[in-house]
């Protein structure tokens, strides 16, 4: 028999309900099959209750619209449990839907219905309201140097409220603000100019806070009535994963201080002749406030470097002397700790004795910075005792007080409420789950704790296993494919970037940067699509130009976000743009330079702090990147950075989709999944005691439970089951065409496999080298895990038969990588197809060639670059690059065509013009260069006076494919404009082969043991497979 038992929507009493005798139907769900990033709750049926004498007191005669008795309200949730048969079978919140004649028509929903509804509308800016209708500003913070560096150390709290360590921190953001003497706008560094170095500094205006996701999460559920329970959380990398807010905006937003009016709690008094007293005036309540805490000790502490204007008013007695006298003065002062010293008078003013009432009010405007504090004292010439009074009259009118009237400066305290996304907080939950394919779900024994873990963990942590055979109605079974719940294609994504470089992606590449597409095999019987995501954009970095508008980096391993978009052709000119969140992992901070001498400054010219270390964040959770690190991107593209050191050319193996999603995937679209629906006798103790992750045994298979429906409260009718039937394997799982898994990314671009079942190391096929989103490489029959010369590729990403995989992880033909890349250019993915164009640099134009088993290409591109003195200085391409990746196993001839002119400079005569052309060879065998010849003038034309040269040179650094520069000679004191047509023929040797270092033959079984094969020249070995 059902009875719910609900509690006061104020108060702690409780009531038993009156409820019909004819059963009430219940639903419980956790996912819905045609909808993968959909979450579900259980709910009852709506059913009706009686108008008895104890439903209508609870509901205080809802019916009777001109009574006023009780409290219920229709609009607040209440609190109940239904029990049947005396188990528990749900916690959850009591909604009435309507009262007529006879009946209360009413239903049940469950903890965590009540927590989506209460999120699924709220804005950001209201989750910061408490419930008195206050606004929470516990995380406001002065922006300011100390609050900024002291942020990179999560070990402090920035925050007023003192919300938690870490919270807040400040990445290196460069939002094209204007600063410095000239107004510049982004950063730069050059020499000793540039990014706070000489006489200029960073204003802590230029910068934007992020937050720690974690905290919001919880934020949110405390918002909401929740506490969280999730071991996931606690994990180091969840930890440290950011969010970065003021995205919207074009500089993070700021509020004016509160101000501050501090008085005393008791009269103050002035012995005569005792000199200076410090003016300490604790009283922050009524009359008084604080709330930026201000002063403390009687000493104020600026926000912010500026100048500040304060009233002082004191109320005084000061009776005849014994020793008689008419008149006297006091003064006030205000006295500049640490630092500069200084003090500001507020100016002397005479009074008379005797038992009057007097006032002495002076304004003071001081300037002072973030590090100072200011004492204000008080004097008197007075010969007797000078009373100075907190209230007027002991009747709490105003008395003595210290009043911040105004300030200006740079800087301000951050209105945080005001710095998130314009977007619902259910929305944010939603994307943060799906992000990492989170479960959420409460618990009968603790409705209002929130357990939530990703999909994999939710499942591994079952420890319940029950055959239900003899619950279950054989009869009613059915078992049907999964077909009728699939899509053809789910694209996991972020959104787009207006930034430079996302957007450079977006219009070049084809795609959002880190998508995956899973792209279904059952291609003959399912027709819809389906977007998960889109509500963040991408974490994209860059380094630090040398000058405004580009240049070669002098600080490689200084990545920072950047806020604009720029044009190429137009000198660099900047256009802020604002940005969907962004996510990212902290790992602290990290050197600048390995040169000491090289650093930033925070603040204004005249109060600055040089800082050698920077905050780094990056989409993956170690630094450097390894195989194991994990990616904040949905799929596989190809890696930013990777000349930087803290990125490196390590490749992580394991962006959401495949962490997260992979698995989920194969249960759903695998030639094996099945769903079962059938009716079941199920009791009381079978509803309180169902997990979502118990796998239950029927017809010889274990399945999982997907929806419970029509559950009759009384236990004497059937109910309706949907089960899924549990796949068991792994985060990898075998699939037609593909029984291997990425093991290892190696030093040649080469990405090893093992075998799912053995774990041996096996040789990659190409469908599984694309299925997990690498690009396959024809010629060489290898999987490279960055794009190379041919292979494949569709210009998309996708995952097939319940298998991910990027298919075409690189560039569609003819795009290559974005701008912004720092010092090495990748080369181009392409199709392996009569005409393409092998080795294809990103930012050339040519075409290729295949002919009687001849492979090559002819490329242009442009280059240019200002020199001003004879340093060989390299050249840039339109997109930033400098240094061109030689194809693998290639041989090129390099002509460039150079015009120059000579613009300024202390010995340059304006319009000075030479021209040349230079050539040279270069060459890449198994991923070494070969060293051809020099570089050699073919040809040089110009004007008397005018000397240039050119050099192409071929570097290889340790680990990296060779590349080459095309380095440009000027003259000193001579700003000398460049431009370059450069020419290259290639051809490509598919059958080279390194040169074996011994004569051994070995073959590997694992990576750390080798079994050699040693044969006598011309013998040969045979391998029986069968």
């Amino acid at each position: 028999m059902i009875e719910i038992v609900a509690k006061a929507q104020q108060g702690t009493e409780r009531t038993s309900l009156d409820v019909q005798e004819t059963p009430v139907e219940f639903n419980y769900k956790i996912d819905d099959l045609a909808d993968i990033s959909a979450k579900r709750s259980p709910h009852s049926l709506r059913f009706s209750m009686p108008r008895s004498r104890v439903n209508d007191k609870f509901f205080a005669h809802f019916y009777n619209v001109n009574h006023t008795s009780g409290t219920f309200s229709a609009q607040v949730k209440t609190d109940v449990e239904v029990f049947d048969g005396g188990v528990v079978i749900l916690h959850g919140i009591l909604q009435l839907h309507l009262v007529d004649d006879t009946n209360y028509q009413v239903s049940v929903l469950g903890e965590i219905a009540d927590f989506f509804e209460k999120i699924r509308d709220l804005s950001f800016q209201d989750l910061f309201i408490n419930s008195n209708g206050t606004l929470d500003t516990d995380l406001d913070h002065a922006l300011n140097k100390t609050n900024i560096i002291n942020s990179w150390n999560v070990a402090n709290d920035i925050t007023s409220g003192q919300v938690g360590d870490g919270v807040i921190v400040y990445p290196l953001s460069d939002t094209a603000i204007p600063w410095g003497e000239n107004g510049d706008k982004g950063f730069f560094k050059n020499g000793n100019s540039g990014m706070g170095l000489g006489t200029t500094s960073l204003p802590a205006i230029t910068q934007k806070p992020s937050i720690q996701i974690k905290w919001l999460f919880e934020r949110i559920a405390k918002f909401a009535g929740f506490s969280i329970s999730s071991v996931f959380f606690s994990t180091p990398n969840f930890e440290k994963i950011y969010m970065t807010l003021a995205t919207e905006q074009g500089q993070t937003v700021l509020r004016d201080t509160y101000g501050a009016r501090v008085g005393l709690t008791s009269n103050l008094v002035l012995a005569p002749w005792s000199g200076v007293l410090q003016l300490v005036f604790p009283n922050e309540t009524g009359f008084y406030y604080d709330p930026d805490a201000l002063f403390t000790g009687g000493a104020f502490t600026p926000i912010e470097t500026g100048t500040y204007t304060f009233k002082v008013r004191i109320l005084f007695t000061c009776p005849v002397p014994a020793s008689g006298g008419t008149t006297f003065s006091i003064g006030v002062q205000a006295i500049e700790q640490y630092g500069v010293f200084g003090t500001t008078d507020g100016g002397s003013q005479s009074f008379t004795y005797g038992s009057q009432w007097n006032i002495y009010e002076t304004e003071m405007t001081i300037d002072v910075t973030e590090a100072q504090e200011i004492l204000f004292t008080i004097t008197s010439s007075a010969n007797s005792d000078l009373t100075i009074y907190f209230d007027h009259f002991g009747s709490n009118f105003v008395g003595s007080y210290i009043e911040l009237i105004s300030y200006t400066s740079d800087g301000g305290v951050v209105n945080v409420r005001e710095n998130f996304p314009n977007m619902k907080v259910g929305d944010w939950v939603k994307e943060i789950s799906q992000r990492f394919n989170l479960v959420l779900l409460t618990e009968n024994e603790n409705p209002t704790v929130l357990n939530i873990e990703p999909w994999n963990e939710f499942v591994d942590a079952n420890t319940s296993f029950e055959d239900w055979t003899t619950k279950v109605d054989i009869e009613s079974i059915e078992i049907e494919p999964t077909t009728a719940y699939q899509k053809k294609q789910i694209k996991f994504t972020d959104g787009e970037g207006e930034d430079w470089k996302n957007s450079w992606w977006q219009d070049n590449v084809g795609w959002v940067k880190g998508q995956a597409i899973y792209n279904n095999s059952n291609e003959d019987f399912v027709t819809e699509s389906q977007v998960i995501g889109g509500k963040f954009q991408p974490l994209r970095l860059s380094t630090i130009p040398s000058n405004f508008w580009n240049g070669v980096t002098q600080v490689p391993d200084v990545l920072v976000q950047r806020f604009y978009a720029i044009g190429i052709g137009d000198n660099g000119s900047k256009t802020e743009v604002t940005a969907k969140p962004i996510l990212s992992y902290y790992h602290g901070v990290k050197p600048i330079s390995t040169d000491t001498s090289i650093f930033f400054r925070f603040g204004t010219p005249v109060d600055n702090t040089p800082f050698y270390t920077y905050p780094f964040f990056s989409e993956f959770s170690d630094t450097p990147v390894v195989d194991s690190s994990l990616s904040l991107s949905w799929g596989y593209d190809y890696p930013d950075n990777i000349t930087s050191f803290y990125i490196g050319e390590g490749v992580s193996l394991n962006q959401c989709f495949q962490t997260y999603w992979a698995r989920f995937m194969h249960t759903r679209y695998s030639e094996e999944s099945r769903v079962m629906t059938c009716k079941a006798y199920l009791t009381p103790q079978d509803i309180r005691d169902l997990k979502w992750n118990s796998e239950y045994f029927l017809e010889n298979a274990w399945w999982r439970v997907l929806e419970v429906n029509n559950y009759a409260t009384g236990g004497n009718e059937l109910c309706n089951l949907k089960l899924i039937k549990v796949i068991q394997s792994g985060n990898y799982n075998t699939s037609s065409g593909c029984d291997a898994r990425p093991h290892q990314s190696n030093v040649n671009g080469t990405i090893s496999f093992v075998n799912n079942i053995t774990g041996l190391v096996v040789t990659p096929t190409r469908v599984c080298c694309e299925k997990y989103g690498y690009v396959w490489n024809e010629d060489d029959g290898v999987c490279m895990l960055k794009p190379t010369q041919g292979g494949g590729g569709n210009g998309g990403h996708g995952f097939e038969d319940g298998k991910p995989g990027i298919l075409g992880g690189g560039f569609p033909d003819g795009v290559g990588i974005d701008p912004m890349l720092a010092d090495l250019s990748p080369i181009s993915n392409t199709q392996a197809t009569q005409g393409a164009i092998v080795g294809r640099l990103p930012f050339s134009k040519g075409s290729g060639i295949t002919e009687a088993g001849i492979n090559g290409s002819v490329q242009n591109f442009k280059m240019y670059l200002t020199t001003t003195d004879a340093t060989y200085t390299p050249a840039l391409t339109p997109t930033g690059e400098t240094n061109m990746l030689i194809d693998y196993n290639s041989i090129y001839l390099i002509t460039a065509n150079i015009v120059t002119v000579e613009t300024g400079g202390a010995s340059g005569v304006s319009g000075r013009a030479y021209s040349m052309t230079y050539q040279a060879s270069v060459g890449n065998v198994d991923n070494t260069a070969k060293n051809i010849g020099t570089t050699t003038l073919i040809n040089a034309q110009g004007e008397a006076g005018a000397v240039r040269g050119l050099s192409i040179q071929q570097k290889q650094t340790t680990n990296n494919a060779p590349f080459f520069e095309v380095l440009c000679q000027g003259e000193a004191g001579k700003d000398v404009a460049w431009i370059l047509d450069v020419n290259m023929v290639q051809i490509r040797m598919p059958f080279v082969a390194a040169t074996p270092s011994t004569n051994d033959a070995y073959w590997n079984l694992t990576p750390d043991e080798l079994i050699y094969l040693n044969i006598a020249s011309g013998d040969t070995l045979t391998w029986n497979l069968a």
